[in-house]
């Protein structure tokens, strides 16, 4: 049987947030950091186009590029943000985990159990 890839939707979850926060507070944050205008005006179009990850992308010195630190700084924290709601989500599975084991094992394992009858 040839081995099927598996889709693990948690990576995904994690990195639509952690992106979409990001690209909520960039442009804001951008608007407030004090950079040249000559700065300002490109980073606007490639984070609208492509989001604070294209511009922490650029090469030094090109047209948008004093905006990296406001783009990590947004990057950093739309992961936190991912990472808070990973915790969560471990959380709840856990207390899940808990509720779903109450109750289904009462007292200590009958002898029987504890013997092989093909290794006596």
């Amino acid at each position: 049987m040839p081995c099927r890839p598996r889709f693990a939707l948690g990576p995904v979850i994690a990195g639509a947030v952690a992106l979409s926060h990001a690209g909520s507070g960039f442009i804001p944050s951008l608007l407030r950091s004090g950079l040249p205008a000559a700065q300002i005006g490109p980073a606007i179009g490639i984070g609208k186009a492509a989001g604070p990850i294209a511009i922490n992308s650029l090469p030094p010195g090109t047209p948008g590029s004093a905006a990296h630190l406001v783009a990590e700084h947004a990057l950093g924290s739309g992961f936190g943000v991912a990472f808070a709601v990973c915790g969560v989500a471990g959380l709840v599975a856990a207390a899940l985990t808990v509720l779903g084991m109450i109750g289904t094992r009462s007292g200590a394992p009958a002898a029987e159990s504890l013997v092989d009858p093909a290794h006596p």
